[in-house]
Order: structure tokens, then sequence, then C-alpha cells
């Protein structure tokens, strides 16, 4: 299902940098700010470039769009909020897993 967006809104990109070890476990490094885009297709080119960009790190991107009225530390907290619950259940498909093995 695609949504459709208004053309005064731009896409915020944002990406978590998780980390993953036996000991620790699965876990929210920091959430960065990637860029804005003036339209979908150039926010998910420029989570492509954060991606490529990165080097020996976990990176997982995603774009959320940026009304005229709102603000962008707003989004961003919002952002924070989101790949939270993503590494909950990261960590939790993590420990399932690592139970199946044992």
């Amino acid at each position: 299902m695609e949504t459709s967006y208004s053309m005064d809104t731009s896409f915020v990109v944002a990406y978590a940098e998780i980390s993953h070890d036996r000991t620790q476990g699965v876990k929210l490094k920091q959430v960065c700010f990637g860029g804005i885009g003036d339209t979908q297709i150039q926010a998910d080119e420029i989570a492509r470039s954060v991606v490529n960009s990165m080097k020996n790190i976990t990176v997982v991107p995603k774009s959320f769009p940026l009304s005229k009225d709102q603000n962008l530390m707003d989004v961003m907290m919002g952002a924070q909020e989101r790949f939270e619950a993503i590494v909950r259940n990261m960590a939790e498909a993590d420990t399932i897993v690592s139970r199946r093995r044992t």
C-alpha cells in the first residue's frame, strides 16, 4: 500500500548503528541524521549512500515524512523510538534463535 504525501512534504533519512556480540547481544549504538530528500526517491538515494559509505558496521536506514508544520527534532525523536523498537525485535529474534541452537 503506497501512501501519498503533499507537495510540502520532505523526507528525513535517519539511520541506526547497531552492534551485536555474544555477550551484549543486539544493541542500538546511536541514531544519526542522514539527510533530507525532497522526494521519497531522493530519500532512498540518500539512505543507499549512507549504507554504502559505512564499513564494518551494521546500519539500518529509514526515511520519515517531514511536513512544513513539523519540527526536525521531533521527527528524529520519533526515529529514535522507532529504531529502539526495531532493535528490541531484533534482540528478541536473536534470543529465540540462540535458544534453538542449544
